[in-house]
């Protein structure tokens, strides 16, 4: 498996790719299976669909992994928080910010609440070819709080309602991020466990955390989760992604935690990315070049993959891909990767 190799820290002339977001709104046939579950979450709890959403684009596409179909919410519904997704809202959650709130959640993960994923992962690696792994993934301890504290996105606000939380109600705060934390290390074993080959971590909103709260919010759950996970399952890699992290940050967390790859967004160049990184690259092109398609994409694939011909590299995008994207593009940039 290309991209297992890859992981493990050996380059290859031509880098292994997968997108994030690689199944969803921007391929017809996802959007037909979609109407066969009237909500979203109802939807990531059906094996069989996810099954089906999982490996739609690999059938597409020349890709070098499938990532299981779910969502980073998942954790919160375990928690006993409800979780639901409105058109034109994005996820809208009962916020936890108060004692009496919390008492509603439960103690601990409902794994129960979670099987149907770990259904789905045993589904999808059933279908898959001997050389294709399959990434299971969560979502980070403070990007999951933020929905679970303030309801739903923070709409550009900065999460100021849960970093005022973490500093009114500290004991209250440290309750919910150690049962997040446990909750996530969970989940992640349990899918390992179901057959995934590695694991993403996607904490998407690090960049609104202060650089005086980065050690409390972000270097020490995320070393726990790590830790944990590496303790148990030292073979499976382990990528993360922290959105925004300027580099000064970036090398603190190098400090703190045990990763294999970190996934970096459009903030720092490649060349940047070169000299500072220690660790597995994937990287890629902002998503207006795949919007854009044609010259600036070629140019841009183009760049990324000469920067990196001589790292262990994984080609992905800055960040996912959108509804509106053209699926020829999708085409045209893997061709431009693949090109001798």
């Amino acid at each position: 498996m290309k991209l297992l190799k890859v992981l493990n820290g050996t380059p290859d002339s031509v880098p292994p790719a997968w997108i994030m977001r690689q199944a969803g709104r921007y391929l017809p046939e996802y959007r037909a299976l979609r109407q066969k579950a009237p909500s979203f979450m109802e939807f990531c709890f059906k094996p069989e669909l996810t099954i089906e959403a999982t490996l739609q684009p690999l059938r597409r596409f020349d890709l070098d992994a499938a990532i299981i179909f779910s969502d980073i919410l998942v954790i919160p519904q375990a928690l006993g928080q409800e979780v639901n997704f409105v058109s034109g809202e994005g996820p809208l959650l009962d916020p936890v910010d108060s004692g009496e709130k919390l008492k509603k959640l439960a103690s601990k993960c409902d794994l129960e609440v979670l099987e149907p994923v770990f259904e789905a992962i045993k589904g999808v690696k059933a279908s898959l070819s001997d050389v294709t792994p399959l990434l299971g993934f969560a979502g980070g301890p403070w990007t999951v709080l933020t929905y679970m504290i303030e309801g739903r996105g923070s709409k550009g606000k900065g999460h100021l309602k849960t970093l005022h939380f973490s500093l009114q109600a500290p004991t209250l705060f440290k309750v919910l991020l150690d049962r997040v934390v446990e909750a996530t290390i969970e989940y992640l074993s349990c899918q390992i466990e179901a057959g995934a080959d590695a694991l993403k971590i996607f904490e998407s909103w690090a960049s609104s955390v202060p650089a005086s709260r980065r050690e409390d919010l972000l270097y020490e759950p995320l070393s726990r989760i790590t830790g944990g996970l590496k303790r148990k399952y030292p073979n499976t890699p382990l990528i993360l992604f922290p959105k925004g992290l300027p580099s000064q940050a970036l090398e603190e967390l190098r400090k703190r935690i045990k990763i294999d790859a970190i996934a970096y967004d459009a903030s720092l160049s490649p060349s940047v990315i070169l000299d500072q990184s220690r660790e597995v690259v994937q990287a890629g092109p902002d998503t207006s070049f795949l919007l854009s398609g044609g010259r600036p994409l070629r140019d841009e694939v183009r760049r990324y993959k000469k920067t990196f011909e001589e790292t262990p590299y994984i080609f992905n995008l800055a960040h996912g891909i959108v509804p509106e994207a053209p699926i020829e593009h999708v085409h045209e940039m893997l061709s431009y990767l693949r090109e001798s």
